[in-house]
């Protein structure tokens, strides 16, 4: 990809939006700020789009000053364009990797919070069938730290939303002790459900207790004391096996029998229908089989596995 002219006034009805790009959400008052601020003071730094094969032009760099003049009214905006080079005209998903390429690189002056560069990379993956080996090489990044990133997948979408929503109340070092107690595989036994996450994230972005927002070692914590009250109460509501006349052994291999059949069905279930599926929907349900899967080994482990042993009855000769 090359510069073919600067700074050129472009109608605004020109250019579309790479579906590549990173920032998928942007706060509606900012961007009305920014319109404003075009308006009085003009664009500082010009829009890049580059020119596609068919003769339209797509955003490589200003999501954010583009969605301004689209929501101030503004006509047209000061563009660099770029063309593509030969090589890149003929090969399709050469031009892909340098539009991906660029849009990364474009976000150095205002670097994609993790959440933005994780989900970017779930888009990647989907759209061009890429691995993160692929995404690592385009980026010039490691493997490890781009699977780090996409350690924020494992949130429930509405964590992620509202972490976007309240930026300044997120920091990194939070929002990575949010992300590994919503992977059950990093934190076994202490996985949060998706009511909790909603829960500690409402925390954080109303900032109800300063020491949360300011302590990783507070906030996580505090996820450990939620968890552990669930489990308390779970523990509290539970009912003995074997009440009234039942063998409580009997009763335990029916309650397993139960399971086992739950988990036949689900193997045996033809996924074909599904052509596809969206990143989140594939990660919740992995999610959701890695937490019956841990809560079934804590229960091998701890109740089973504790339990008393007696020794067999003796056969009459």
């Amino acid at each position: 990809m090359k510069v073919k002219e600067y700074s050129v006034d472009m109608p605004v009805s020109k250019i579309r939006q790479s579906p590549f790009h990173m920032r998928k959400e942007s706060s509606e008052q900012k961007i009305d700020q920014l319109a404003e601020s075009i308006k009085k003071h003009g664009l500082i730094h010009a829009l890049s789009v580059v020119e596609d094969p068919d003769g339209g032009y797509e955003l490589i760099n200003g999501h954010r000053r583009w969605l301004a003049h689209k929501r101030g009214k503004i006509s047209t905006a000061r563009v660099n364009i770029y063309e593509y080079e030969a090589a890149e005209l003929a090969d399709e998903s050469l031009r892909r990797e340098v539009v991906a390429e660029h849009l990364l690189a474009a976000n150095s002056a205002e670097p994609l919070i993790p959440l933005e560069r994780a989900r970017y990379y779930a888009d990647a993956m989907e759209q061009f069938g890429w691995e993160i080996e692929d995404l690592a090489r385009v980026h010039s990044l490691t493997p490890e730290a781009i699977a780090d990133d996409m350690l924020f997948l494992n949130l429930d979408p509405q964590v992620l939303d509202l972490a976007q929503a309240h930026t300044d109340s997120f920091s990194e070092a939070n929002l990575r002790v949010l992300a590994e107690y919503a992977t059950p595989s990093a934190k076994k036994g202490w996985a949060m459900t998706s009511a909790e996450q909603l829960q500690v994230a409402r925390e954080l972005a109303l900032q109800t207790d300063k020491k949360l927002v300011e302590s990783p070692r507070a906030l996580q914590a505090h996820i450990k004391s939620i968890v552990q009250k669930r489990r308390q109460d779970a523990t509290r509501a539970k009912r003995k096996l074997g009440q009234g006349n039942d063998d409580p052994v009997k009763a335990l291999f029916k309650l397993l029998e139960g399971v086992e059949r739950s988990v036949d069905e689900l193997a045996k279930a033809d996924f074909s229908s599904i052509t596809a599926i969206d990143p989140r929907d594939k990660g919740k349900a992995t999610q959701e089989l890695f937490n019956l899967a841990q809560q079934l080994i804590d229960l091998a482990e701890s109740k089973v596995g504790q339990l008393k042993t007696r020794q067999p009855a003796q056969v009459a000769a």
